[in-house]
Parts: C-alpha cells; structure tokens; sequence
C-alpha cells in the first residue's frame, strides 16, 4: 500500500497539462444543433452524447433517451469509441437515478470499446466512474483498485484535470479507513495542483475533504476554517447543494465542541437550503443534527420535531430504493418472460423447418416415383408412414407450446400475487418492528412496557411465519407443482395431534376446542396436505373467535367420501365474503378477534391441497354467527361403508 501511494505521489507530480476538456457547448446550443441535424449519423450521436453528459444530473431520464439512441446509432454504424461514450453515458444516468446495478454494468461494458479504439481517457474516466460505484456501496478495496488503474493511465498521458480527481477519491478513501495523515497528504495535494487550472467546484470539493480530514483528527478550529472557506465558495457559486453540505458540515463541528446553539444555526441553514433545493438526503441529515442540538439543550419538543422530520425524509428515500428494488424484481421477471416468448418461436421456427424439409423429402420421393414405375406402391407406402410420423410429431410439438403457454400465463399470475403479498403483508409486521427496535435502542420504553411489546412481537412474529410457510407452500404448488401421495391414515389420530397442537392457543383466548372425531375414521389421501388443511382451518376458526367461544370438529360420511366440519360461533361472513373466499384474483384479508394478522393465502392454500386430495372444500357461514368450513376426502377401502358419525 504504501509503494502504491509513494507512486500516485511521484507520478502527480510529473504532468502539467490538462485532461479532458469540458464542453464549451450550452444545453441550448447542442438543442438547436441536434434540432438541425436529424439524420442518424456520427454527428448526431456526438451531440447526443454531449448534451447527454450535459443534462444528466438534473434530467437523468432524458439524459437515457439521448444515450440510448446515441447507442443504437453507434452500433449500427460500427463507431467504436462512440459506443464506449454512450456506455459511459448510460452509466451515469442510471448512477443519478440510484440504479447502482445498471450503472455498474454499463461501465463494464464501455471498457472494452474504448481499449479497442485505444482512447486511453475514455478509461481512465471509466474506470474512476466504477470507483465512485464502489466507494458509494463503501466497497473501499474494489474502488481503490479502479481509482488507481485510472492514475496509471492518467499519469502515463498526463491527464492532469484526472490526476486531481484521483487524488481526491483516493484521499477520501483514505480518510475513510482511518488514515487521515496519509488522506491529508494527498487532498493537500490536489489543491497546490489545482491552483494552477482554477476550479471553484474542485476547489470547494478538496477543500471540504481537507476538512473532514481534520475534524476526524480531532482539529475542530482547522475543520472549521476549511469549511467555512467551501462555504464562501459555494455561495459565490450558487452551487445550493454544496452551499447546504457546508452548512451541514460546519454545525456537525459545532456540534461535537458542545457549542449546540452555534449547531443548530448551522444546521437549520442547511436543512433550508436542502430543502429549497429539495436535496432529501442532505435535509435527514440536517434534521437529526438539530434533533440531537436540540435534546442536548433540553429542548425536548423541538427534538421530536426534528426526529419526526428525519424520520419522514427517510422513510421517503427508503420507500425509493424500495421501489427501484421491486421495479428491478419486476424487470427481472419480464427478461425472464421474454426470454420463453423467444424459446417458443424458435421451436415454432423449428417445426417450420422440418414441415419445409418433409415437402422436399415428399417431391422427391414423387419424382423418384414417376421415374421408377415398378417401385410406385412401395414407395407410396412409405410415403403414407413418413408423413403420419411428421404430422405425430406437429401435434406433439403443437400440444408443447400450447402447454408452456398456459405455463407462462400460470407464471405472471403467481408473480402478481406473490409481489402482492411481499409488498402489502409483511410489510405491516417489519415496520413495527423497526419502530419497535428503535424505541428500544433509544430507551424510551420502560421495563413493564418492554415486557408487553416483547410478547406483542413474538405474536406478530408466529404470525408473520405462519404467513411465509402458508406462501412457501402456495408458492412451490404454483411454480413447481406439489403432488399428491395418499396412503391410509386415521382421522381421528390426526384430529387428536391437531387440537393438541391448538390447545394452549384456545386455552389463551378462553375458546372451547371440541374434537367430536372420536371413532375411528380411515381416509385414502396425502396425509401431509391432509394436515396442513386441518391445521389452517382451525387456525383460522381460533383467529375469528372471541374469548369465551366454542369451535368444534366433526365428521360424516357420504357415499365414498368423508367429510370433516371445522364449526364456530365467531364473527361469520356476509354472503359477498363468501363469495370471494376461495378467488385468487379477489381474496381479502381480514384481522380476528384479537387483531390477529392474515392474508387470505391459507385458504387458497386449502382449496388447492384439498382438490389435490380428491375433494372439495366449502363454507357455510352467517355473519356475526359464526362460520362452518367443510372439506372431503376419499375413505379408504379398509373403512366400513355407509357410516355416519356426527358431532352434536
């Protein structure tokens, strides 16, 4: 590590000239000159790019429609060193909009264009690009790594503008992982080179690592002359973003001297100037330092206020990644759909293939034939077989893709359901338990309260993973298909386990668990979903009944079924619940009797699995009556026939 710094060290010292220059092109401008030149050429993919590079950080959207199309024309065209620039221009689009898995990916691929064309700062901006990726996830080693492959190359072509850049990162970095004295050589020399090519924006940015260098050493009155120059600078610049950042920085010092009035002068002029330039990340940060300000002053009104607010930013930028991350699963699953779309038309393509061969095989089987009168019935014959065995196989190839179709239509609705699910259902138990986590960490429960939220969250944990195992299950029945396996079991054994399993549950909510299952009853049926069906509707009934309720179990038999009664007084359905029950496009959820969570998916569940078994499941239900939930299997063929046991 250090021959590599004393390398970077020597090696900045030995080039004077400047990189790449910047644009001296307005955003206007290259509007007007892209307006007049609409043909898809090598001059409009450079405006493209250009103006791409110019809107990014404001417009980041528009910035990939430019480079998209600069792309497209590019690679038509065969422009090497266009197709790397446009590369790195989507890169830093989907960088702006917080899409760090696009961007890096981008990047890679602008590296080998800009080798072949041999445009040696084409890499080394590239490869500081795939550093800022890495520093951003804190990533320090791989963003080192990048950083110093970019200061070989920018060193070796006296890239000097990228040089400057470097240093900084890497300072930064350094600064980071604990050593400031090495971090505070390498910034400090950033700034004696950047003096010779004045740049208020480079300026500031050093200036306020320099800054940070020295706050982390402990050297508030350094950090704070430092800052307060970025500060200077970023006014005259009316850069708002930096302006609100040195503010930030400057109460952040305050702060950590105990000067908490000066803080919170700061801070609020930070958290203004965020806000106006609606900068959220910036304005969280604001927002606890003056919440902590504010509670060290005993202000505790103000310190909630603030807290909420920090709170409120966060969550926002929470709910933003959240979003970019199911809009990822989404795009995801959409490569993955047309991707089957693309396997169905080759095999389409495929059986075109061989239908156009077999019409070649059978025109010169005829020619053949009229040429060879004496072997006409013979070939005619085999003529017959071949074109019975490819028309077995059209219909077997047709039937195929007929089958993967309903396979892929089978595969969007479980993905809509089970992103429904992720994004309603657990959402709801995970925040509380932030909340929760948070209250505890910050010490704001007492011990009694403690106790409560503790059994308060191991319940919505049972919840929660009744919730995952009855989606794990649904889940692998939709997508991989479970099949039933029957054997002969004894109702009544099974009934016993249930309700035992189920009473401490009962006994909590003073319900009466009535088992009227009592004689010995054989049904033919996967025992395993068997259970899982009884486990859910009981589970169910207990959910939806008040204390002091009664749930019973019972059982008949009709003809060659069994059928098995899961019977309570609770709080019943009106007919358009019923109705909906057991729809996968319509179910709801419902809380219980003592605001148990549930989503509806353990029905689903039993309505499948019983189908699997043979039989069906039905309810008979009258609102604030209670409810009766039935289900058959087949009896076993050992069972005596024409037996009725019923419950009272």
């Amino acid at each position: 590590m250090k021959k590599a710094l004393l390398i970077i060290f020597l090696g900045s010292l030995s080039y004077g000239s400047f990189g790449q220059p910047k644009s001296n092109r307005s955003i206007d401008s290259l509007k007007y000159l892209l307006a007049k030149h609409p043909h898809p050429d090598s001059v409009q993919a450079t405006y493209q790019i250009e103006l791409a590079y110019q809107v990014f950080y404001l417009k980041p959207d528009t910035a990939l429609i430019l480079a998209q199309s600069a792309l497209s024309t590019s690679q038509k065209l065969k422009l090497v060193k266009h197709i790397g620039r446009s590369y790195h221009a989507l890169g830093k689009a989907y960088s702006r909009q917080g899409n760090d898995v696009k961007s890096l990916d981008t990047y890679l691929k602008a590296i080998p264009y800009f080798e072949k064309a041999k445009d040696a700062r084409g890499l080394a901006i590239t490869h500081t690009s795939i550093g800022q990726v890495h520093e951003k996830q804190r990533n320090n080693e791989k963003a080192l790594d990048h950083y110093q492959k970019a200061f070989s190359i920018a060193k070796d072509k006296a890239f000097e503008d990228q040089l400057i850049n470097l240093l900084v990162h890497i300072g930064t970095i350094y600064n980071r992982i604990s050593k400031p004295d090495t971090a505070l050589t390498l910034l400090k020399l950033a700034l004696v080179k950047n003096k010779k090519y004045p740049d208020r924006d480079m300026t500031s940015r050093i200036l306020e690592n320099i800054g940070y260098v020295y706050f982390r050493r402990h050297e508030n009155e350094k950090a704070l002359d430092y800052f307060f120059q970025v500060l200077k600078n970023r006014q005259e610049g009316k850069n708002l973003f930096g302006e609100a950042s040195a503010y930030k920085a400057i109460a952040t010092v305050y702060k950590n001297t105990g000067e908490y009035q000066k803080s919170i002068e700061y801070a609020t002029k930070s958290f203004e100037v965020a806000d106006s330039a609606n900068e959220n990340d910036l304005k969280r940060g604001s927002a606890f330092i003056l919440s902590e300000d504010y509670e060290k002053l005993g202000d505790y009104k103000n310190a909630l206020k603030f807290q909420r607010i920090g709170e409120i930013v966060k969550d926002s930028l929470f709910t933003t990644e959240k979003n970019l991350m199911m809009s990822n699963l989404q795009t995801e699953f959409e490569i993955g759909r047309q991707q089957k779309e693309i396997d169905l038309l080759n095999k389409e393509k495929e059986i075109n293939q061989k239908t156009l061969r077999n019409q070649e095989i059978q025109r010169n089987i005829s020619i053949f034939g009229i040429l060879l009168l004496g072997l006409i019935a013979g070939l005619f014959y085999r003529n017959f077989f071949r074109q019975q065995l490819s028309n077995r196989m059209l219909t077997y190839k047709n039937a195929e893709i007929e089958a993967q179709r309903e396979q892929l239509s089978q595969l969007n609705t479980t993905k809509d359901k089970l992103f429904s699910v992720i994004s309603h259902d657990l959402r709801g138990p995970l925040n509380s338990l932030e909340g929760t986590l948070l209250l505890l960490q910050e010490g704001y429960l007492t011990q009694e309260e403690v106790t409560y939220i503790c059994r308060e969250l191991f319940r919505k944990v049972q919840d929660t993973s009744a919730l995952l195992n009855n989606m794990l299950h649904w889940a692998k029945s939709q997508m991989e298909g479970i099949t039933a396996k029957p054997e002969t079991f004894d109702l009544s054994e099974m009934s016993k386990n249930v309700c035992n399993f189920f009473d401490p549950v009962a006994e909590k909510k003073k319900i009466i668990l009535e088992n009227h299952i009592s004689q010995v009853a054989y049904a033919f049926a996967d025992k395993n979903i068997t259970a899982l069906i009884l486990r859910n509707l009981l589970s169910n009934a207990l959910k939806f009944t008040p204390e002091n309720g009664k749930i019973s179990l019972e059982i008949g038999q009709e003809n060659t079924m069994w059928w098995v009664a899961v019977r309570d007084n609770g709080k019943g359905m009106n007919p358009r619940q019923m109705q909906d029950l057991f729809n996968l496009k319509t179910h709801f959820s419902t809380r219980g009797t003592a605001n148990e969570a549930g989503t509806g998916l353990g029905l689903l569940l039993c309505k499948e699995f019983t189908e699997k078994n043979g039989g069906q499941i039905w309810v008979e239900s009258t609102e604030n009556q209670g409810s009766c939930f039935f289900f058959s299997l087949p009896v076993a063929n050992l069972t005596p026939s024409k037996t009725e046991l019923k419950g009272s």
